[in-house]
């Protein structure tokens, strides 16, 4: 308070503890009127403690295997349990995580081979209603000698009175241990992913070297969120007396006008699913010193929201409809002797997001390499650079994320009944 006091002289202004708060609040005289409180200790604690639990199992035979994992995280943050003393909720954090993996092949040939991989992520949280960025900031904010964390209770109010409302000389300063013990939330998220994947080699008796794989994906992720919270009524000691013997008469002022403090509840859900298509063939030889490498790709995916909910019906008409992409890219690799490289991709990918006749797009590009540490006289110098390339490469990409949302570039108007809606 005294440095403070200094700092502030230095600059001119008036100066914000007079000596009798200062002397108060060195003596203890008063804890309401000469606060001194340790913010951080009061909703922070020095340790905390979280649990792992993992099971895996594995098996099989010639013919299919499998693998299980099962996996169980709980996590407490470090943050004082203050909201019991003053309501009837919990809101100290606590995380649960539970992870889910499941892998099975199946071998129905030498050359044949079907996979499915299924992982389930669930994760259940709740906590305070105020984020621990803000409640730290808050403390780093608020003196110490500001304010107390409350007043004694009156019996004409059935609400406590916090301390706050004057910190700095800006009124609008909160409480950090009421915003912390005002409400709570709960958040659940669930993500499912499910692969299917085929994978036939041995495809010599078509062409030597072929092989051929297919991709089947499906992801959905949902979150449901509940949040409660309370507001609080803040009090400022706004006039007081000390006595030749120390003791201390002080009235109080509240800061905003009188609220009831009763949870009022808010929330919500998020999701969205996406499907993925895939198949590629690939085809790889070689002739002595000639490496030779050619795949095709086709994929294709389909992104959905589970909650199409929007403050304007036009905003809903477009968070129902679907986001589709669709695209083939291929590539041909030759390599002489792993030391010159050649390289040319080309990829011809559509997107909705663009007016017909402009979905799809032409995007080639081209590379070379010169692996240098191939060479017989870098030899030498191979046990201080084990490896040295020089490539270059060309080409051309797109993008359809652009902004202003999805069909923006090329609906201009939509017509329902005898109504229109600009998108300008």
């Amino acid at each position: 308070m005294k440095l403070f006091n200094e700092a502030v002289g230095n600059l001119g202004t008036s100066l914000l503890y007079s000596q009798d708060k200062i002397y108060g609040t060195e003596n203890n005289l008063n804890p309401y009127v000469y606060p001194n409180v340790n913010w951080y200790d009061e909703i922070f604690k020095d340790a905390a403690f979280n649990q792992k639990f993992n099971f895996n199992i594995r098996g099989g035979g010639s013919k299919a295997d499998y693998f299980s994992s099962i996996s169980l995280t709980h996590e407490n943050g470090i943050l004082q349990n203050r909201s019991k003393d003053f309501y009837s909720f919990d809101n100290n954090i606590d995380l649960m995580r539970y992870n889910l993996q499941n892998n099975v092949n199946a071998y129905l040939s030498k050359s044949s081979k079907f996979s499915l991989r299924l992982n389930v992520n669930l994760m259940d949280r709740k906590g305070p209603n105020t984020s621990v960025s803000n409640l730290y900031n808050n403390i780093m904010y608020i003196n110490p000698v500001d304010f107390p964390i409350m007043y004694p209770d009156d019996p004409l109010v059935h609400y406590a009175r916090w301390g706050g409302g004057y910190a700095f000389g800006n009124e609008g300063a909160r409480n950090p241990l009421a915003d912390f013990v005002s409400g709570y939330q709960n958040q659940f998220e669930s993500t499912v992913v499910a692969n299917l994947r085929f994978d036939q080699g041995g495809l010599d008796f078509i062409v030597k070297g072929l092989s051929f794989a297919t991709l089947v994906s499906f992801k959905n992720w949902s979150s449901t969120s509940t949040y409660r919270s309370a507001p609080y009524n803040m009090f400022r000691v706004s006039n007081y007396t000390r006595h030749p013997d120390n003791t201390v008469d002080y009235e109080l002022a509240r800061q905003v006008e009188e609220v009831t403090p009763v949870l009022g509840t808010n929330g919500g859900t998020s999701g969205s699913r996406l499907f993925y298509l895939q198949a590629n063939l690939n085809w790889a030889r070689s002739f002595g010193k000639h490496d030779l490498n050619a795949l095709f790709i086709y994929n294709q995916d389909q992104f959905n929201l589970n909650n199409i909910s929007a403050d304007k019906s036009l905003q809903r008409l477009y968070n129902s409809l679907p986001q589709r992409t669709q695209s083939v890219a291929g590539r041909l690799s030759y390599a002489y002797d792993n030391k010159y490289l050649l390289e040319f991709n080309f990829g011809y990918n559509g997107s909705e997001n663009f007016s017909e006749g402009n979905r799809f797009g032409f995007f080639p590009s081209v590379a070379g390499g010169y692996n240098i540490s191939s060479e017989s006289w870098f030899e030498p110098l191979l046990p201080v650079v084990s490896h040295l390339k020089l490539r270059g490469s060309w080409g051309l990409v797109g993008n359809d994320r652009i902004g202003g949302g999805t069909f923006c570039l090329y609906v201009r108007r939509v017509f329902n009944r005898e109504r229109f809606y600009n998108w300008d």
